[in-house]
């Protein structure tokens, strides 16, 4: 028998049943092994000629599968390669996301950017809004104080006449055109 069955059992000489005939393969007997299910042949059982026979047997690169495993093994073999294939697909579809996400990540960035000059645009006229409106309540502020004095002032010197007295300061003060005619 050839020397790779020493690689699948260690079992007693002859001990192994041709997984075809059911009759002992022996020692004398060109025999080989399926390498997945590790069952024993006669050659002639599975019609392999004695070149195919010295070839499996001389070297470990080449692999002999029974039929039925042979069977198996091409099925195997074909959801292996459907599953290569749908794993490629994966990873295609994955590197889209991955590019179209990184894509839309630099485009928001952007957007946020864009948003961080447009407020700091609006903060800065609005702080200057501010002042202008601080400056002019300023301003009001200090012309009331003005009013406010002239009114004291006045209503000390001439008590009867004050109310027509502060309607004109207060009128010529605020620039007002309109005249109200006391009630």
């Amino acid at each position: 028998m050839a020397s790779r069955k020493s690689s699948y059992k260690e079992q007693e000489k002859d001990g192994d049943k041709c997984g075809q005939c059911s009759k002992v393969v022996g020692s004398k007997d060109n025999g080989t092994g399926c390498d997945i299910c590790e069952r024993w042949f006669h050659v002639a059982c599975v019609d392999m000629s004695e070149e195919v026979y010295k070839v499996v047997c001389q070297s470990e690169l080449f692999h002999w599968f029974c039929g039925s495993c042979n069977a198996a093994a091409l099925k195997t073999l074909k959801a292996v390669s459907r599953l290569h294939d749908k794993v490629e697909k994966i990873e295609e579809s994955m590197a889209n996301m991955q590019r179209d996400t990184e894509k839309a990540m630099q485009e928001f960035k952007g957007s946020i950017a864009t948003v961080e000059v447009q407020l700091n645009k609006q903060t800065a006229d609005f702080n200057d809004m501010k002042a202008v409106v601080d400056a002019q309540m300023t301003k009001n502020s200090t012309e009331i104080s003005l009013l406010m004095a002239t009114v004291n002032e006045i209503s000390n010197q001439q008590p009867i006449q004050w109310k027509d007295i502060v309607q004109q300061q207060v009128t010529e003060s605020l620039g007002h055109t309109h005249t109200h005619t006391p009630v």
